[in-house]
Parts: C-alpha cells; structure tokens; sequence
C-alpha cells in the first residue's frame, strides 16, 4: 500500500511542479524570497482566474436568460447535465476498450510484475485522474455559479458583491465534486472489470455501449421535445434524478444538504465499485494497452505537440499493418509517394481540420464585404495554409538524421517534399475561390488565376520560415521549426503585393487581363525567389 502511494505522490508531485514552473517557481530554490515570490504567484492567479470566470459570467447570464427566461437555473442544470452525460458516455465507451490505468515504463517494471495489492494500486492511480479531468467541470460550475449570481443582481454588481459570487460559486462546485468523483470511479470501475484475468471479455465492451447509447438516446429525445430550456419530461427526469438532483441542489433549486448527501453516496458506491472489483486487476494488461499514453502525456506537458501525436499514430498503427496497395515509386518521386502513405496511415478527423481552415477562410477572401474584413481573411489564409502545407515538412525535418543522408539536393528535395501539399491547399483553395465567384456572378474569378502562383508563394515562404529556424541540435532530438509570425507577415506581404497590384491597376484603366499577367508573373517570381531562399535555408541547417 505505502509503495503504490510513494510512487504516485512522487509523480503528483512532479505534474504539480511542472505547472509551478510555468509561472517561474523552481521547487529547489528554498530562499525566502522565492516562498514569497510563490504567494504572490498564487495570489495573482487566484484573482486573474476569478476576473475571467466573473467576466465569462456575464455572457453565461445572457445564455441562460434566452434559453429560459422564467427559470435560467433550469437552463443551468441541464446545460451542466447535457456536458456532463456525454463526457460519461463518452468516457465509458473508452473504458470499456482500454485501459483507464496509464502507467510509466518504469511503472510496467518496479510495479506491475510485483506481487502489490491491486488495490492499493487503483486508489492511488484515481486521484490524480480524477483532479485532471474535473478542473474543466469545476471551472463550468463556478463560471455558472457566477451567472446565477448575475442574474440574481440584474447586472448591478460592485466589488461589494464579491462574497456573493464566491458564496454562489462555491455552493455549486462543492456539490458538485463528489457526484463526479462517484462517476468516475464507476468509469474507472468498468476498465478493471474488462481487465481481470488474461481474457478481453466482449460482453463488457457491449454492455458499456448499450448503456451509453440509451442514455444519449434519452438527452436526444428530450431535446427534440423540450429543447434547452431545462425542461424534462416525466420518465426521462425519473430515469436521470440520481445524477440531476445534486444539480438543482447546486444552483439553489433543491435542498443542498440532501444533494451534497446524494453526491457522496456518489463518491461512496464509487470508489467502493472501485476497490471491490480491483482486487484480480491484471496489471500487466494495463501497462501493455496504456504502453504509448504515458509518453504521450509527457510530451504534451513538455510542449512536444508533435512528438505526441507521433506516439499516437505509432499506437495506432501497431505492428501488423497490411502492405500499401500504392505503387512505389524511384528517386526524389519517392518523398511525395512517403508523404501520401503516411497521411493515409496516420489519417484521423483531427487532420482534416488545418484543410478546412484553409477552405473557409478561402471563402472569406471573396466572400466578405469590404477591404478590411477579406484582409484579415486573407492573412488567416496565409497562416493556416502555410502550418498545414510544412507539416509532413517539418515531420521530416524532425527525423533529421535521415533525411540529411537522402541522395538529393536540397532544391528538388524542398520541392518533393511540397508538391503533394501545394496541390491539396490549392484544390481547397481554388473550391472556395470558385464558389465564392459563383455566389457573387463571376466576380472574383481573377483570383482563381493568381491562386497557383499565390499558393506557392505563401508555401514556400513558410517552408524558408520553419528551416531558418532549425539547428542540428534541435532536429536530432525531433523539434523542428513551426511557422512564425514573421513568417506567416512575410508570406501575407508577398501574397498581398502582386494580388493589390492587379485591383490597383485595373482600378486605373488599365486592362484587367493584363493586370492579372503582370500580377502572376510578379508572383511566380516571388514563389521563384522564395523556393531559392528555402533551398538555402534547408542546405545550410547547422
């Protein structure tokens, strides 16, 4: 029991330091002046966090008044439901496929292969967890707390209505932490059903299923009839009055001591669900299913975006993945043939998104009225296309050790490494600039000519951006360069000037067709000068 509890304080303690350290708290200093320097620390986040919940209040006030009018607490209770409900569902569906038990290497070794109480093992692996995923609901509780309080002063609150706010704020988190702790040790308590013995019990995965299936079915069906507004129906408010009755307790429309006592029968028939069914817990199971995500949260609290999702797509993938169907293909034409496997190999709906960023504000350019609004939409183009189109870029630079020892040189390497991506940002960009002359009968379609040449601009300087930044140093331990500001205003600038020069010069008299091919021919020579520039950022990397 005492091993199980060291281990884990021992890295709750360094998850907590790590959060120190981002406001410049070093543990080991032990001088007074950083003790104080600390309280101080504390003290201003305390304040910073309670004016941007005060501030998001007054929004919330004004959403729980349109919903329901006549009951905004009702409005608050179901909203908090609804979040609530599917994170459950949501959760329970994961549970019930893999491990809720994410353990170290070291963990698999000094813990898993010894003779510990399991036990001992799941109590002391919960709270850190449950800390975790509760610090967004205890933020959506307060911040609704605050927005009853809102409501409650018809917007007339000074400084001396303070401990109203935190009264209000308080009384909804308190009754609220112990339900959720009691949810999500029943969660955890379907991962450890699913992980007795050596056999993956299917019945476990179908019952959790069902079961999360049948209870969005209810929200589903009470939303269609009843809406937002926090009003259910009869069966529906019977079937979920467990879990809605603290709730209404939380935002003073039920008694607060029978809510804070339901809430920690919660807790209670949790944690118990907990330690009774941990007891044939197999533990090498658990280290084995959760083998990548440990790394993988390592990265994300160290900042390596990128090296997590790269352990992520490892998982993924596995080890036993059938052959490509895709032809392969000889010399620099391999580098685009490599980028399309991995994207189909990779691929998840996350992925999509940096291209639909790209088609939307593709429509913004045309769309939008005025010069100001397609400006700003012109130079959100830029920064998206210019993060997506470097991202297999950068995923090579990342294993430089290998691609520096490639038999290419660095300007046609720049290139293959380009095309596939240029091509694709194209493709959206030119859907959007196309529709986008459609709805406005025809105007715009200069925009389509410019679009290849323009496209490559803002690539290719994004591409000399991310390689001016990189050392050897860094590309030996997988961090490369990203996009900068100075690089997403070069690319704007460099996409900006030929594009202004044809709307000036039409504007002028002077014939739009010849406007447009001085305009691509300056552009093209700028997508020219900028893929020399980037060749010689890639070839002299030190």
């Amino acid at each position: 029991m005492r091993a199980a509890w060291m281990v884990r304080v021992r890295q709750m303690e360094w998850r907590f330091a790590f959060w120190l350290a981002l406001i410049g708290y070093n543990k080991r200093d032990k001088s007074i002046g950083h003790r104080i320097y600390l309280v101080y620390a504390l003290l201003f986040m305390s304040v910073w966090v309670f004016a941007v919940l005060t501030l998001l209040a007054g929004s919330g006030a004004h959403l729980l008044v349109s919903l329901n009018p006549d009951d905004p607490a009702s409005a608050a209770e179901w909203l908090t439901f609804l979040v609530l409900t599917g994170w459950a569902c949501l959760t329970l569906v994961r549970y019930s496929r893999r491990s809720p038990f994410i353990f170290t290497e070291d963990d698999a070794f000094l813990i898993c292969q010894t003779p510990i109480n399991r036990r001992a093992v799941a109590l002391a692996w919960f709270p850190a967890d449950w800390l975790e995923t509760a610090l967004p609901f205890w933020a959506i509780m307060v911040t609704l707390g605050f927005s009853m309080a809102e409501i409650g002063l018809h917007g007339d609150a000074t400084a001396l209505n303070i401990p109203i706010y935190v009264l209000i704020g308080l009384r909804a988190l308190i009754l609220f932490l112990p339900m959720q702790m009691g949810i999500l040790a029943l969660l955890w308590t379907v991962g450890a059903l699913r992980l007795q013995g050596t056999n993956d019990p299917a019945w476990v995965r179908w019952s959790a299923l069902i079961l999360a299936l049948v209870l969005l079915g209810g929200l589903v069906v009470n939303l269609t009839t009843r809406g937002l507004g926090g009003r259910l129906d009869a069966i529906w408010k019977t079937f979920y009055w467990p879990a809605y009755y603290p709730l209404m307790a939380a935002f003073g429309q039920a008694r607060w001591t029978t809510g804070l006592g339901l809430g920690t029968i919660w807790a209670v028939i949790g944690l118990a669900a907990l330690w009774f069914v941990s007891k044939g817990l197999n533990l090498s199971r658990a280290a084995q299913e959760a083998r990548g995500l440990a790394a993988q949260q390592q990265a994300i609290r160290s900042g390596a975006i990128e090296r997590a999702q790269e352990i992520a797509a490892r998982e993924r993938l596995g080890i036993g993945h059938t052959p490509s169907q895709l032809p392969p293909q000889s010399g620099v034409r391999a580098l685009p043939w490599k980028d399309t496997l991995q994207s189909l190999r990779t691929f998840r709906l996350t992925s999509l998104f940096p291209w639909l960023y790209v088609l939307i504000s593709a429509l913004g350019i045309a769309l939008l009225p005025g010069w100001a609004p397609r400006s700003l939409a012109a130079a959100i183009w830029c920064i998206v296309a210019g993060q997506a189109a470097t991202l297999r870029l950068r995923n090579d630079l990342a294993r430089w050790s290998i691609l520096r020892q490639l038999p290419f040189k660095a300007d046609r390497l720049l290139i293959a490494n380009l095309v596939a991506p240029w091509s694709l940002c194209l493709l959206l960009t030119g859907l959007g600039l196309l529709s986008s002359a459609i709805l406005n009968g025809g105007n715009g379609i200069e925009l389509l000519v410019l679009a290849p040449s323009t496209t490559a601009v803002v690539v290719m300087v994004a591409a000399y951006d991310v390689l001016r930044q990189c050392q050897v140093s860094s590309l030996l331990i997988g961090a490369s360069g990203e996009v900068s500001a100075r690089g997403a205003l070069l690319a704007f600038i460099s996409a900006a000037i030929p594009v202004g020069l044809v709307y000036w010069l039409a504007g002028g008299g002077f014939p739009l067709e010849m406007s447009v091919l001085l305009g691509l021919a300056i552009s093209l020579g700028f997508a020219w000068i900028a893929w020399r520039v980037a060749a010689g950022a890639l070839r002299s990397i030190e």
